[in-house]
């Protein structure tokens, strides 16, 4: 987990643009 944009994060979910989901 990247502590970079915590809020983009929340928004985002498991839909990460960058495609790294590791953390659902």
């Amino acid at each position: 987990m990247v502590q970079a944009s915590t809020s983009e994060s929340i928004v985002l979910g498991p839909h990460k643009p960058n495609g790294a989901q590791e953390t659902d």
